[in-house]
């Protein structure tokens, strides 16, 4: 073993100096490298046992080196179930499982650190650093995998491989809008739900994964999806029932809010294994299902749920009140909800007697709006409708400035609510759609799940207001669900394909025949001619694409009378179908591997 130069109990260097330090040791090393390497060992020794400032991390893009290892650990531990002999075993250059177990542990510990203290880290190494990949990776060969895992123990205690590796995955989930295409191309919804068929132990664990990252698309066809939600529901049944004895077990626990990373007493569930689950954990995990409106009522109404929510509302503390409210605003967007809530008169009254709560107002004047939008009187007789309204979620604020901005100097009146500011009064939102000749709604996942967004978007719809959409997130032109029914047929402006000056003058001929007055779109650069829809390709157009790319023109050959839409159903099948599209291509001939990944490739920049 390689003698070590450093010793990380006793240098006198502050922790994140150590950090660094250990960082520079590990980042250029590879898996064979650092078996044996006391210094590399020492130092992933240091990170998993040491709170350190994470931000580094991201500085230092040390996320590439735990995907990279991760994934050189999978790929030798299943050479390990190959080996016939001990001697084969011995002749590895890496000779017994445990010393690989513990690198990976030591791993998997750190990104676990890494993700409760750095919303960054989670971002950067989900999305940027193949982190998501890596973890998923160890499902593949699961059931040799998982036998190890059970097996292992560490310092006579088990080594909780599994549970590390699902805490960090659904970690990543709740981040799951900037990486949706990953989950689909990994098939996580189904991996997940055979993991839950078959290691009941895991099945809390998949499902809670599964609430972050099904789509509207896939809950159509999910039909498990309903006793995901009654699982979920018995959790927070539980819960109330404690509360209606008075049998308070809450603990303290680290929680992101809003981006924020904050630490709260909440009330727990204890499982049979022992092991406590968070209360609101399975709020979240019902609120992002609640967003598909066709589960709403089967969430209120399903075993009488809607007394469980009822009493944590009454009884729960303030962070678990807002997470109950943030339920309570989501479901009563369903018609026949929001009836209910308005004939409890208990429920009205405290709603009402929380408005002035800095931290609950909000969402109680929300719940209060959606109510009253059953009764409300929508038309709406204004003459003087002269601005276009910008409906948008705060991550896309700087793109949605450049289109007010240039919008505003082709002469239109834009009303956008730059400080996201409105949440405390929806009667500014109400008149900003009033007001408005048009409205522009910025589809984004983050978009689809904000509360008042929904609200902005469902107000302009039942105004009959003109609606635009603008497709600001990549693969969101089939967007599903409420948001699906509210944009219907109409056309829309992609920002995710095409020159911002080209999506510019095609929104501004749609602005103009809304707007009662011809103005003349501006640009303040060249504008580069529109590209024609892809949908629109002919088989020659089809060629050029191909051949432009270097694309394997056996595949171009075996697509008879290729066209756009031909196009576009491959990359629905890709989506949807994933092992269908790659098996049909691999059956075609003369087309390999190589091929099949840059196809693959240039389709999904395509679409």
């Amino acid at each position: 073993m390689e003698a070590s130069k450093y010793d990380f109990n006793n240098i006198t260097d502050d922790t994140n100096q150590k950090a660094t330090k250990a960082i520079e040791i590990l980042s250029t090393l590879k898996l064979n490298q650092i078996i044996g390497n006391s210094n590399a060992l020492e130092a992933l020794d240091f990170l998993s046992e040491n709170e350190v400032d994470y931000e580094i991390f991201c500085e230092k893009n040390f996320g590439v080196f735990f995907s990279e290892i991760m994934v050189d650990l999978f790929k030798v531990l299943i050479t390990f179930n190959c080996k016939e002999s001990e001697t084969d075993l011995k002749n590895s250059p890496y000779q017994t499982i445990e010393s690989l177990l513990l690198i990976l542990k030591s791993c998997l510990l750190i990104v676990n650190l890494a993700c409760l203290n750095s919303v960054n880290f989670t971002k950067d190494f989900s999305s940027f650093n193949n982190g998501l990949e890596a973890h998923f990776i160890f499902f593949k060969e699961q059931d040799f995998l998982f036998e190890i895992f059970d097996k292992t123990q560490i310092n006579n205690e088990p080594s909780y491989f599994i549970e590390l590796i699902f805490l960090n995955i659904y970690m990543f989930s709740k981040n799951s809008e900037e990486i949706s295409n990953k989950w689909i191309e990994l098939d996580a919804v189904n991996i997940l739900i055979n993991i839950a068929k078959t290691r009941p132990s895991l099945e809390l664990d998949a499902f809670l994964i599964i609430t972050n990252i099904v789509t509207d698309k896939q809950i159509e066809n999910l039909t498990e999806i309903h006793g995901i939600v009654e699982h979920i529901q018995k959790k927070i049944e539980l819960a109330s029932k404690s509360f209606q004895e008075k049998k308070f077990d809450r603990v303290t626990r680290q929680i992101i809010d809003d981006d924020q990373i904050l630490n709260v007493e909440v009330q727990c569930v204890r499982e049979t294994n022992g092991s406590t689950s968070s209360l609101l954990v399975f709020f979240n995990g019902l609120y992002r299902l609640s967003v598909n409106d066709q589960l709403r009522s089967d969430i209120f109404y399903k075993n009488n749920f809607h007394s469980a929510l009822k009493i944590v509302l009454l009884e729960g503390n303030e962070i678990e009140k807002k997470y109950t409210l943030k339920l309570y605003a989501q479901l009563a967007f369903n018609a026949k909800i929001s009836n209910d809530l308005s004939n409890d008169q208990d429920l009205i009254e405290y709603f009402n007697s929380l408005l002035s709560n800095n931290s609950l107002g909000t969402l109680c004047e929300q719940i209060l709006w959606n109510i009253s939008q059953g009764t409300k009187n929508l038309e709406i007789n204004k003459q003087d409708l002269q601005h276009i309204m910008i409906s948008y979620n705060s991550l896309s604020r700087d793109l949605c400035l450049k289109i007010k901005s240039r919008l505003e100097s082709n002469g239109y009146k834009v009303w956008m609510d730059v400080e996201h500011i409105h949440g405390s009064s929806l009667d500014s939102m109400a008149k900003a759609v009033e007001n408005s000749f048009c409205v522009l709604i910025c589809i984004t996942e983050k978009y689809r799940q904000s509360i008042n967004c929904q609200s902005e978007a469902l107000y302009a719809f039942r105004l009959k207001k003109p609606i635009i959409p603008l497709i600001l997130q990549k693969n969101y032109e089939n967007v599903k669900g409420w948001l699906g029914f509210i944009i219907g047929d109409k056309i829309y402006v992609n920002f995710t394909k095409f020159d911002f000056d080209v999506c510019m003058k095609s929104l501004s001929d749609e602005i103009v025949m809304y707007s009662g007055e011809k103005k003349n779109y501006e640009a303040p650069v060249e504008v580069v001619e529109k590209e024609i829809s892809i949908d629109k390709w002919d088989d020659l157009k089809c060629k050029e694409w191909f051949e432009s790319n270097g694309l394997n023109m056996n595949i171009y050959n075996n697509l008879t009378l290729c066209n756009g839409i031909i196009l576009h159903q491959l990359y629905e099948m890709r989506c949807d179908a994933p092992e269908f599209f790659y098996q049909m291509l691999k059956n075609f001939e003369g087309v390999d591997m190589n091929s099949i990944l840059n196809f693959t490739y240039f389709l999904k920049k395509l679409f």
